[in-house]
């Protein structure tokens, strides 16, 4: 029985978190995304960088010689590979070889960028494990034509399943993070124990699954726990981050939007499904229209359509005039049962509107605020989680003096919290990930373990460190 774990990303940066487990003949990769702000950027939805992403049709070789992709061939479709061999990427990583298994696995944490962005590079034997709800966010996504499909086989799971291979027990188990599906893991093998919290946090509305999570692996004697670490910095180490709790974030939604007497743009992730499902909600309930851009409104439907979240058991999320549809084409209006509004229309009435923005469609600001009749109030932004360029975008507020209302809740845990997590689970060995500073994590007397890039840690060297 042989047993290792390579660190292949996720190390000092945010997202591209890639860890290869490997035991007999099965490898099993967490998570399969590129991080942020690296050589490349992750295709973050509503926020593309041409001048920071690979060329077209040769992503995932540029990927691989920028070591953003973990080096595993047996993963990816020939034809993306090129004439890429295994041998240019040793030389690359410095190595004379790397794991290699005759089983491959990919287990995708969530459906953010950060962690899925390689799916459409996999070659069609590769299982790819998600939680049901990712895949409906993740259908939801390809259908609007956000992302390429996989060739990959998904094997959906749900929360607190328990999947056998090889001599692994692998129990997944959805935690709180600003995505449907969002799950980490506790896996099992004869006498040794990973856990693996994902992005998490618990001031969303779900914070009781943190508590399970925290549960299930103080029952288990976890040897070795990573966790992310993405709100780590030197400012965490003397002063305590605040967490916004959901509900403040709604009351707060629901008075800017009942107070504004002009036009409302609102800068959120339609990714976060049942913040969305919310928003539409409360917009309704103000007497205000939400207007939704079409990509936005096509991923809103097959949401619905998935059951995601079991949204779709929710009677008003059924309305057909729960928000509107910004100009469609021809096609899209065929697909959807919305209403659809013009610039025009919504520019004579600004008073009546909510407007969702993607970052890239800040321009129409120049339309929205230079036609219909003049209004004596500034319009508002409310910036809800949503990725910018903060000083590009407050370009456009002082050109057309919009009123900015950043009400961010933040998708991951605080420094103090991850601290609290780490011990009460008190594992052999923390290892932080997915964060800029894992090194000053606070884990107080549980023994901290920071990997070094392609680090492959044996039986013998996992021993050693819990030792």
């Amino acid at each position: 029985m042989t047993t290792s774990l390579t660190f292949f990303g996720g190390l000092h940066s945010v997202g591209g978190v890639q860890i290869l487990y490997g035991h007999n003949n099965t490898g099993l990769l967490f998570d399969a995304g590129i991080s942020h702000h690296d050589l490349f950027q992750a295709p973050f939805i509503h926020l593309k960088e041409p001048l920071s992403r690979p060329m077209p049709h040769r992503e995932l070789r540029q990927y691989l010689l920028t070591r953003m992709a973990p080096p595993i061939f047996g993963l990816y479709d020939q034809k993306e590979l090129g004439s890429l061999t295994e041998q240019d990427l040793l030389r690359i990583w410095g190595k004379t070889s790397f794991p290699a298994f005759d089983h491959m696995h990919v287990f995708v944490s969530h459906i953010h960028q950060d962690h899925m962005a390689l799916l459409p590079f996999l070659h069609a034997g590769i299982t790819v494990h998600m939680h049901e709800d990712a895949l409906g966010v993740y259908n939801a996504l390809t259908e609007a034509g956000y992302y390429d499909g996989t060739n990959a086989v998904i094997a959906p799971f749900q929360s607190n399943e328990k999947i056998m291979m090889d001599g692994i027990e692998l129990q997944t188990l959805e935690v709180d993070h600003n995505t449907p599906g969002a799950s980490g893991f506790i896996l099992k093998e004869e006498g040794f124990t990973l856990a693996n919290t994902a992005d998490w946090r618990t001031h969303g509305p779900h914070g009781e699954r943190m508590e399970h999570f925290i549960t299930q692996c103080q029952q288990e004697d976890v040897d070795i726990l990573i966790t992310e670490a993405t709100r780590v910095n030197k400012k965490s180490i003397t002063t305590r981050q605040k967490n916004t709790p959901e509900a403040d974030f709604f009351k707060q939604y629901m008075q800017l939007i009942e107070n504004a007497q002009a036009l409302v743009y609102l800068l959120t992730l339609p990714l976060d499904a049942e913040r969305m499902a919310g928003i539409m909600k409360k917009t309704k309930a103000s007497g205000k229209t939400l207007v939704l851009e079409e990509k936005t409104a096509l991923f809103w439907n097959e949401i619905i359509a998935n059951n995601v979240c079991s949204l779709a058991e929710d009677p008003v999320l059924q309305d057909e005039n729960l928000f509107s549809v910004l100009e469609p084409d021809s096609l899209t209006k065929q697909k959807l049962p919305y209403p659809a509004r013009t610039v025009s229309e919504i520019t004579q009435t600004k008073q009546n509107y909510v407007l969702h923005l993607h970052y890239t469609s800040v321009p129409y600001l120049a339309e929205f605020e230079k036609l219909g009749p003049s209004v004596s109030e500034n319009s508002t932004m409310i910036h809800a989680d949503a990725p910018v360029h903060q000083n590009h975008l407050q370009n456009w507020l002082d050109e057309f003096q919009i009123s900015y209302h950043n009400i961010s809740t933040k998708g991951h845990a605080a420094p103090h919290e991850i601290t609290k997590l780490t011990e009460r689970i008190a594992p052999g060995v923390v290892v932080p990930v997915h964060g800029r500073h894992p090194h000053l994590v606070d884990s107080k007397s549980v023994k901290k373990y920071l990997p070094e890039r392609g680090e492959t840690l044996t039986q013998d060297t996992l021993a050693e460190i819990l030792s």
